[in-house]
């Protein structure tokens, strides 16, 4: 790849750096594109790498081209966040302040962050909980007089409080969405909160009436501790009875509907509840993998009853893992509701170290925003070593994993630089734009607009390969030309 020009581009590249130590930020940003990268096999971790000179009279076909054009545009980012489970609040309880705030600082901090605007609780116990339990067992409650959040005082509410208001104090609005695995056990047809039978809300008016109610007193409740709720999703994996823990300790907590009794749940009870409460509440429905997603949009919001309460579409990556085009499809039918992804790790247990982890990240999110999703939720912000705690035994990894046993270790896991590489660069409000690349299997880009003008374009090689490769500004009719190791990802970041 390297003829005589691209040597020539070397050469002024060294003399620009030459340069660099002189120059402002400010300036540094007006003439050059600044590489941040994270690298396997080298210390790089979103690391400044160097400031590379804009040039004019691109040449395209040179190397390969990333053509960036600020004329087409598609969705701005939402945000991007994690999961305050309660495995993740224990765990973040049993450490030492120091690492406490260590951990604060990773996700939520003003810098050296990963600076999440957007989280997600369970509604009630999940599989990633130490225990099941709801805010209301009294069989019979219909009206939720004895409803309380009163475990969740413990452990998780205050870790979001010191999470929302970190963000804050940074400058960043936070938004919390929540989501239930199960009802209270007395309304379901199984009579427990772990697996589920077919369509397991039980069917009749009044207690699917109280259910509804459950999830706005969730809202109202949480709510008066200060944690600002945004959204809910009527159930999380709703296709699932809860049979993918199948530990010696039985089912995970979960809740199976069919698309149709969820549509008929959501026009008849939970919308017209939670919209009459809560007007500025924002309805997600599916939760689910990407493989439900064609079908559940047309049964549900191809019935205008039901479509009135629903502003977004949750996905997931577990069983179908990337199948981006079904992104397309269900924007092009239905584009006034947006895309967001509100859930995703690696399971069976915890992989030091991993990049193949980091790598599935990068590959998922990239996809997901180059196919009109407007950010990207993690599951649980923190695990211990084995990848829990975990009731239901179905042991999973996270991007900050704590040694419990000591108190003071923290790892740093590849998915947590790659998830890095979109959230410390794209904050909401930012655009996407239109790209023209070259076909790279193993070798993708996604590029975004700011809103304060500049442009940021996030490069992933899953390849063995170094590439060179060169981002035009069509507009500007400008080029830069950069070096993209192996197993690696870029943000290049382009001032207006």
């Amino acid at each position: 790849m390297a003829g005589a020009g691209f040597l020539v581009l070397l050469a002024l590249q060294s003399l620009f750096l030459g340069l660099r130590a002189d120059t402002s930020v400010s300036q540094r940003l007006s003439s050059c594109a600044d590489v941040y990268q994270t690298a396997r096999d080298t210390d790089d971790r979103i690391t400044w790498k160097q400031c590379v000179p804009l040039l004019g009279d691109a040449v395209l076909g040179q190397n390969w081209t990333v053509a960036v054009d600020t004329s087409q545009t598609y969705q701005q980012i939402l945000g991007f966040g994690g999961a305050f489970t309660e495995a993740a609040s224990y765990v973040f309880s049993l450490m030492n302040p120091d690492v406490q705030q260590e951990i604060l600082n990773a996700y939520f901090g003003p810098t050296n962050s990963n600076l999440y605007t957007l989280g997600r609780v369970p509604i009630g116990s999940c599989d990633f909980s130490l225990g099941s339990y709801s805010y209301d067992d009294t069989a019979g409650d219909y009206s939720m007089e004895y409803f309380s959040i009163e475990h969740d005082q413990e452990l998780i509410i205050p870790f979001i409080k010191q999470a929302v208001s970190l963000s804050e104090e940074s400058g960043r609005t936070f938004k919390m969405f929540g989501s239930p695995w199960s009802p209270p056990a007395w309304m379901k047809k199984n009579g427990a909160m772990n697996g589920s039978a077919f369509e397991g809300l039980i069917s009749d008016p009044q207690t699917q009436q109280a259910w509804a109610l459950y999830i706005s007193r969730f809202i109202r409740e949480y709510r008066n501790t200060g944690i600002p709720v945004w959204a809910i999703t009527p159930q999380n994996e709703p296709t699932s009875d809860g049979s993918e823990c199948g530990s010696s300790r039985g089912d995970c907590e979960a809740c199976q509907y069919t698309a149709s009794y969820m549509k008929d749940f959501i026009k008849g009870y939970l919308g017209p509840q939670v919209k009459t409460d809560f007007p500025d509440i924002t309805i997600m429905m599916l939760d689910d993998d990407k493989e439900h997603l064609n079908y559940w949009a047309r049964e549900i919001l191809d019935d205008a009853d039901a479509s009135q309460y629903i502003d977004g579409i949750g996905v997931h990556w577990y069983w179908v893992f990337e199948d981006f085009y079904r992104l397309d499809a269900v924007h092009d039918s239905y584009p006034s509701k947006f895309l967001l992804a509100t859930e995703a790790c690696n399971c069976h247990g915890v992989k030091l170290g991993d990049w193949s982890r980091g790598e599935k990240y990068g590959k998922d999110i990239l996809g997901d925003l180059a196919h009109w999703v407007t950010g990207w939720v993690d599951w649980n912000l923190v695990l211990d070593t084995n990848g829990g705690p975990n009731h239901g035994e179905n042991w999973c990894d996270a991007p900050l994993i704590a040694n419990t046993t000591d108190g003071t270790t923290l790892y740093y896991q590849p998915p947590y630089w790659y998830m890095g590489h979109f959230t410390r660069f794209l904050p909401p409000g930012s655009t996407r734009v239109a790209v023209n690349t070259l076909e790279e299997s193993d070798v993708q880009a996604v590029p975004f607009q700011l809103e304060n003008g500049s442009i940021a374009v996030v490069v992933l090689n899953l390849s063995d390969s170094q590439y060179d490769y060169q981002i035009q500004l069509v507009q500007q009719n400008q080029f830069v030309v950069i070096t993209l190791p192996s197993h690696s990802i870029q943000t290049v970041l382009i001032a207006a």
